[in-house]
């Protein structure tokens, strides 16, 4: 059963939804047709609230997504579109805090720094120094993965300090499931 370790911002997708939860409204007040023009109104209705609510439910599923999760031996990171990454708990050594560019679009957060959370990755396994995730939600380089606060719960020492506890749990009872 999957373990989720580092939770996802819920706010931002609580506040990404305001527009698809206005265009969806406006769907449905078409369809009602309270002004009785018929058809040429319900059609673009139709359309307005199905695209809401598709965009309503993707909102609401990236908001119950975790940003770090674990699951039979592997640490998942949720920062790309698709599947999670799943990467072997016995080359994650270890969470750190860290801070660095929002990377939010705009002139005004151009030199706006949030806090991060630092994952360093086993030098010996060279196959996990690199990868590709979303570059705004996270990056990926020289054996570190650093996760954009933005977009996680809020991170803190003590966030940190519950992470590398998770780890060390994690190895330890993948060390002893080796061992037996």
């Amino acid at each position: 059963m999957k373990q989720v370790w580092l939770r996802t911002n819920r706010r931002v997708w609580l506040l990404s939804a305001v527009l698809p939860a206005v265009i969806s409204m406006l769907g449905v007040a078409a369809i009602a047709d309270p002004w009785q023009v018929g058809w040429g109104l319900r059609a673009p209705g139709i359309a307005l609230a199905a695209l809401g609510g598709v965009s309503l439910l993707a909102m609401a599923l990236l908001a119950t997504q975790p940003r770090v999760a674990f699951e039979n031996g592997k640490v998942l990171f949720y920062v790309r579109m698709g599947r999670a990454t799943a990467i072997p708990v016995d080359v994650v050594e270890c969470f750190l805090l860290g801070h660095g560019p929002v990377l939010l679009p705009g002139e005004q957060y151009a030199k706006t720094e949030a806090t991060t959370v630092v994952v360093r990755l086993a030098e010996r396994a060279e196959e996990w120094s690199h990868g590709e995730f979303h570059p705004v939600l996270a990056a990926w380089c020289d054996g570190y993965i650093t996760l954009r606060g933005t977009w996680c719960e809020p991170l803190n020492v003590d966030v940190v300090t519950r992470l590398n506890r998770l780890l060390y749990e994690a190895s330890q009872h993948r060390a002893s499931q080796v061992r037996a």
